[in-house]
């Protein structure tokens, strides 16, 4: 400035470093609080959230009650707790009455239309059990919501005599904790789970059945009073126990005595009309060098070395006008357009190397390597066997994906991009100290080492993934055939020849089972719970790997084939159904191998075209409906299953004998071995273990032999029972 205004002065060296001190002084500040503002809008916008959601409308409970019950849509909220209205004792009260609906109409959502529910008024008093009835669709769960307290009532009012409700559902939610934490001995017992709970110590090997029962066991801890129990089921077994069957239909509800002619009705859907269409952190130690190794593969050798020079040729940009100034100042202060020009070109690339290691790190590198450290996440879960899923927290497997992942994509990069830049700022500094700038070095070694601190604090994630990569066992083994051979099976023969399974522990599952099945026949498989009938099967889906033994679909070793062409072969219906995020037809061909006009037939098969969304009791049927599509209710189901797969081999596992009673042969399992194996009517003609299980089956039925000690026991229980069978 000096010399553009002619002054006769000279400027030294130690009044430019000063000078560009104090530019320091003022922009530094200013990059920070730039950098600071967008994450200062981001937790405004987190807070508005935040304080939305906290203050939010309480939860209203429109149900009436006998006793020191809330009134109609009294707030469940600390600040009215103390402010509870007591009813007065009502003719209900006196006459037992436990719960009572009048007039009662429910919307699913206030512009629903039609209504779920309309006009329902009964009366159920204590110690009963009501058993409410009807097709797929006509709102039974939306019926016991109501008496829970979830829905609340366009018109009409619920009364209940305790709220104190335990709930049975069909979708069982449990601990991951071992079983003696979550009920006692004397349910475990009347609940038949002994023998289970001394295999299975915790909960996540279970399959649905059994957890099924298990969570009656956990509502059966809660009884402690004189109360009803409610059956929600689409199955005839409850009728003979109901002291109030409560038919429903076409969301009206009829309350009295059901024929059999008006239980078939309600019980299966295909009869109504239907219009045709040790989460463990693996932290490494410092100083793993091999770990920056696999992060480097994982970026590639073109984006590091882009990563390199971009932050050396950055580095050398900020530095050198340093270095340049003193050359300027020893000059005297001529041949200001050569030296004043080169200062601003070297501001200048400065600012464009900014701009492009924010490109490299933010656009090429952070994407990419989140794509390739996610795939090789998901690679090794897709891969994982069975066993890995049941001995393996299932929050250990989603933190990699989600909270290792999101430091993947936020805080990884801003740390590698430091390290960067604090890197090749000290290398830079080690040529001003050669120009007598030695008392910057310090200040730039410090940043270093925090940023370096920084950087392995980040890098440990890699760690993480790295770890959980290389230490998650695969399912493939080398030699296996990677696709299955064309058109296999196309008979569908199944030898199982000495077949053995254990648990990891050791513990034996099945014990030297020997099937042989001929093309085309239907075999049912059944047994008390835990007996391994759901163990045989995942053993056809190379889910589980056998011991001993082998089994053999069309003469070929399904060992030899790998579990994805197996699993892509063969048709499965599980016993759990489940229902990906996304529209209809995306669920029912996940594939995109069939046209809207098959996906509909099947749908119209299994009589579910017309629902508007799958509900709990639909997803079954909607399962089916995509096993019928990749081949191109209880009794609707075993309908569809002769007419859909007539001339496959069918092999369906049972915990109700009325579902395969009509098959060719069934296999009764019993603590893993295979006791009896024949038709059902050889069956029947001796005195086996099939025959015990008919017996009681035909004299006091599923729902008694599971749900007695509910009946004794009294207390407000609502349940609801699922289809408990499931198919292959």
């Amino acid at each position: 400035m000096r010399s553009k205004h002619g002054s006769e002065a000279t400027t030294n060296y130690g009044e430019s470093i000063t000078a560009l001190s104090i530019i320091t002084l003022v922009t530094t500040p200013a990059e920070k609080l730039l950098a600071v503002l967008p994450q200062l809008a981001a937790a405004t916008s987190c807070f508005q959230r935040i304080h939305e959601y906290i203050t939010s409308d309480p939860v209203k409970d429109g149900r009436l009650g006998h006793n020191k019950a809330l009134m109609l849509n009294s707030a469940i909220s600390p600040a009215n707790a103390d402010e509870k209205e007591f009813a007065p004792r009502t003719d209900d009260e006196e006459q037992g009455v436990a719960i009572k609906l009048d007039n009662v109409t429910v919307l699913p959502s206030p512009k629903a239309i039609p209504v779920a529910l309309k006009n329902v008024s009964f009366k159920v008093t204590r110690g009963n059990l009501l058993a409410v009835t009807g097709s797929v669709g006509s709102g039974k769960t939306t019926l016991l919501k109501t008496i829970l307290g979830e829905l609340g009532c366009q018109s009409g009012t619920v009364c209940v005599q305790s709220k104190r409700i335990s709930l049975y559902s069909q979708d069982p939610w449990l601990l991951n904790t071992k079983i003696k934490k979550s009920i006692t001995e004397a349910v475990i017992r009347s609940c038949s789970l002994l023998p289970t709970s001394m295999l299975c110590p915790r909960f996540l090997t279970l399959d649905i059945f059994l957890a099924q029962l298990l969570k009656v066991a956990d509502s059966v801890i809660s009884l402690s009073a004189d109360e009803q129990v409610e059956l929600q089921t689409t199955g005839r077994d409850a009728i003979p126990y109901a002291a109030i069957p409560h038919g429903r239909e076409d969301t009206d509800a009829r309350e009295g005595g059901l024929n059999e002619k008006t239980w078939d009705k309600a019980a299966d859907s295909s009869d109504d009309p239907v219009n045709e269409v040790k989460d463990e952190d693996r932290a490494r130690q410092i100083g793993d060098l091999s770990v920056y190794y696999y992060y480097a593969r994982i970026v590639g050798p073109f984006l590091c070395t882009m990563f390199l020079l971009a932050h050396a040729f950055l580095a050398f940009a900020e530095n050198f006008p340093r270095v340049w100034l003193s050359k300027w100042t020893e000059a005297g202060g001529g041949q200001l357009s050569l030296y004043l020009s080169v200062y601003i070109t070297l501001a200048l690339a400065a600012s464009m190397l900014v701009l492009g290691c924010i490109w490299i790190i933010f656009l090429e590198l952070m994407p990419k390597s989140a794509i390739r450290l996610h795939w090789r996440l998901l690679n090794a879960v897709i891969r994982a066997p069975l066993s890995f899923f049941s001995t393996t927290d299932s929050g250990m497997t989603l933190n990699r994906f989600s909270q290792d992942m999101t430091l993947v994509d936020l805080a990884l990069p801003i740390s590698l991009m430091s390290l960067g830049q604090s890197f090749f700022e000290c290398i830079a500094t080690v040529g001003l100290i050669a120009t007598g700038s030695a008392y910057m070095a310090l200040a730039l070694l410090s940043l270093f080492i925090t940023s370096w601190t920084t950087f392995e604090t980040s890098l440990g994630v890699i760690a993480r993934v790295k770890s959980f990569v290389e230490t998650t066992p695969s399912e493939f083994r080398d030699g296996e055939i990677p696709e299955s051979p064309v058109s296999w099976p196309e008979e569908g023969a199944i030898h199982i020849q000495g077949l053995s399974l254990s648990y990891p522990n050791g513990t034996p599952v099945l014990h030297d089972i020997s099937i042989c099945i001929e093309p085309g026949e239907r075999i049912g498989i059944c047994g008390r719970t835990g007996s391994g009938k759901s163990s045989l099967i995942l053993s056809l889906l190379r889910l589980i790997n056998p011991s001993h033994g082998s089994i053999t679909i069309d003469g070929i070793n399904i060992e030899s084939i790998s579990p994805s062409a197996i699993r892509e072969a063969l048709i499965s219906v599980p016993q759990d159904p489940f229902t990906f995020l996304g529209t209809m037809r995306y669920n029912a061909d996940i594939m995109g191998a069939s046209n809207d006009e098959e996906i509909i037939s099947a749908l119209k098969q299994v009589g579910i075209w017309e629902a508007i969304e799958s509900r709990g009791g639909e997803q079954h049927l909607f399962c089916l409906a995509r096993a019928i599509l990749k081949k191109r209710t209880r009794q609707g189901e075993c309908q569809v299953l002769k007419d859909a797969f007539e001339g496959c081999t069918v092999v369906s596992v049972a915990h109700r004998l009325d579902t395969i009673i009509n098959f060719d042969r069934i296999a009764v399992l019993d603590a893993g071995h295979l006791v009896e194996f024949d038709t059902p009517q050889r069956h029947l003609a001796k005195d086996g273990l099939f025959c015990r299980m008919a017996s009681a089956f035909k004299e006091q039925g599923p729902i008694q032999l599971y749900w007695g000690y509910l009946c004794k026991a009294k207390q407000s229980l609502y349940v609801s029972v699922p289809d408990f069978s499931g198919q292959i």
